[in-house]
């Protein structure tokens, strides 16, 4: 397989990470405004597994890129640049793949501020919430003399 094809590959594993991200992001902002802790926090959990690949995915993509001659281009730089057959691979991909990213970015903030305002509901639950005074119990004092 050509670096070339190994790139549309990776173009294609990055949208399909990028609609499993989607989905946790999903479950996580559906459990944030249920306030479901234990539930946003197993979402976080398969999150991070999937930022980890797209770690490697990304470290792959800057590898597959220079040995293009594209390492320094954005994708749109890389579409101007294409032609033939790679161009109208590119043509299909990109569009995708730049939609999928504005998804998960979107959903992902969305999630984000749910747990915020939830976070800020609960510490201004726990402000407003009076602390029981202690009770000071009445006891004998004892007063020793030295001899």
């Amino acid at each position: 397989m050509d670096q070339f094809s190994n790139f549309i590959k990776l173009l294609n594993d990055y949208i399909a990470l990028f609609d499993a991200l989607i989905e946790i992001e999903q479950e996580k902002l559906m459990a944030a405004k249920k306030n479901r802790v234990t539930f946003v926090e197993e979402a976080m959990k398969k999150e991070q597994v999937f930022i980890l690949k797209l770690r490697g995915f990304d470290k792959k993509r800057e590898q597959l890129q220079q040995e293009l001659g594209f390492s320094s281009l954005s994708f749109q730089q890389i579409l101007e640049q294409s032609s033939g057959k790679e161009r109208e691979q590119l043509l299909l991909l990109f569009p995708r793949f730049k939609e999928r990213m504005l998804l998960l970015q979107e959903v992902s903030e969305n999630a984000k501020k749910m747990i915020e305002i939830n976070l800020h509901t609960i510490e201004k639950a726990l402000a407003h919430q009076k602390v029981p005074s202690k009770e000071k119990k009445q006891t004998g004092t004892f007063h020793s003399k030295k001899i």
